[in-house]
C-alpha cells in the first residue's frame, strides 16, 4: 500500500490544537456525524475519525453546515478501525518513555485512539495528548499520557484506561519541522524558542522581563535571549508555564528556587546526575536542552 505524506507532524499538532480549543465540539460515533459534521454551532467526530482519518483526507472549516469530510483515498488512508491504522504506522512501541509529537495512540482493547501532541501546561494544568472521547468531556479534548501509558484527564487526575501503543503515522513527516537543539549548554534564542513551543506559549525567543538580582544564578543564559532589568519586572510567560510544569511557584521569575525545582526535576526524570545548587549553568542547561529534542527529533 502507498500512503501519501500529506503535513508535518507540526502541521497535524496544530491542526489538533485548533479543533480541541478554537472550535466546539461534541464526541458523536453516527456516521455521518462521526466525520467532522458542522452541525452551524458545533463540529463532531468520534476518535479515529478525528485522528487521523479526517484530518489526512482534508478536514478543514469551509465545509458547510450539514457537510462533512469525505473520505480521500489518494491519501493511502481508508475508511478504518484504529488496530488497522496502527498496523500502518511506523516504529510501533508499548514503550512510552520517549513520544514523538504527532504519534496514534490506541487503547489496549483496541476500542479507542488519541493523538499524542507534546507536553504543554494550560489554565495549570499539565497535558500531552489531545483525543475525541466521552470519557472527559464528550468532545475534543486535551489529556494526560503517563510514561507506562496510563490515560489520565490531566497529569496527576483521574485515570480512564491506558493505552497500549503508540507509533508513527505514515501520513505524516515526523522530520521537516524542527532538528534538534544543539545540546551545548548555553540558553540562547534557540533553546528558547524550542521550549516556548514545547510549554505552549508565544514563540519569539526572548525570555522577558527576569530580575536582575537572579541573574547571578543563571549563568548559562544569553543576554542575546534573556532580558533582565533592575526595577519593574513583571516575569516571564514561558518561564511561568516552566515553573507549573516542574512543579514551582509560578511567579515568572527563573530565581534560584526555581533553578532548584528545574534541577530537581531533571534529576527525578534521570536526565540530571549534578548538584542540585541553584545555578543554572551548562550542567543544567543540557539536561533541559535533551529533554526537549525528545519532542523535535
Amino acid at each position: 500500500m502507498a500512503y501519501k505524506v500529506v503535513m508535518t507532524s507540526k502541521e497535524y499538532c496544530d491542526k489538533l490544537f485548533h479543533i480541541c480549543f478554537d472550535l466546539n465540539t461534541k464526541y458523536n460515533n453516527r456516521y455521518p456525524y462521526n466525520l467532522g459534521y458542522n452541525h452551524g454551532n458545533y463540529w463532531s467526530w468520534d476518535c479515529w475519525n478525528l485522528n487521523p482519518k479526517t484530518i489526512v483526507w482534508g478536514w478543514n472549516e469551509n465545509i458547510p453546515v450539514g457537510g462533512y469530510q469525505a473520505k480521500n483515498l489518494e491519501t493511502g488512508l481508508g475508511d478504518w478501525n484504529g488496530w488497522t491504522i496502527l498496523n500502518c504506522c511506523n516504529e510501533i512501541s508499548k514503550d512510552f518513555s520517549n513520544v514523538l509529537p504527532g504519534e496514534f495512540l490506541l487503547t489496549g482493547d483496541k476500542s479507542h485512539a488519541g493523538a499524542f501532541v507534546g507536553e504543554f501546561v494550560r489554565n495549570g494544568k499539565t497535558y500531552n495528548t489531545i483525543e475525541c472521547t466521552v470519557a472527559f468531556g464528550g468532545g475534543v479534548v486535551p489529556s494526560y499520557t503517563a510514561p507506562n501509558g496510563g490515560r489520565y484527564n490531566h497529569k496527576g487526575g483521574n485515570k480512564n484506561n491506558s493505552w497500549a501503543w503508540h507509533g508513527r503515522l505514515p501520513w505524516l513527516d515526523y522530520q521537516a519541522e524542527y532538528q534538534p537543539l544543539a545540546v551545548d549548554g548555553y540558553w540562547g534564542m534557540a533553546t528558547t524558542r524550542y521550549s516556548q513551543k514545547l510549554l505552549g506559549t508565544t514563540v519569539d525567543g526572548i525570555v522577558s522581563s527576569q530580575s536582575r538580582w537572579d541573574k547571578r544564578y543563571l549563568p548559562a543564559a544569553s543576554t542575546t535571549s534573556w532580558r533582565f532589568q533592575l526595577i519593574g519586572a513583571s516575569g516571564s510567560d514561558m518561564v511561568r508555564a516552566l515553573q507549573k510544569l516542574i512543579g514551582a511557584e509560578a511567579d515568572g521569575y527563573m530565581g534560584r528556587k526555581t533553578v532548584i525545582k528545574l534541577q530537581e526535576w531533571l534529576k527525578a526524570k534521570k536526565l540530571y546526575d549534578d548538584e542540585v545548587d541553584g545555578y543554572m549553568g551548562p550542567d543544567t542547561v543540557k539536561p533541559w536542552q535533551r529533554y526537549v529534542n525528545q519532542y523535535f527529533k
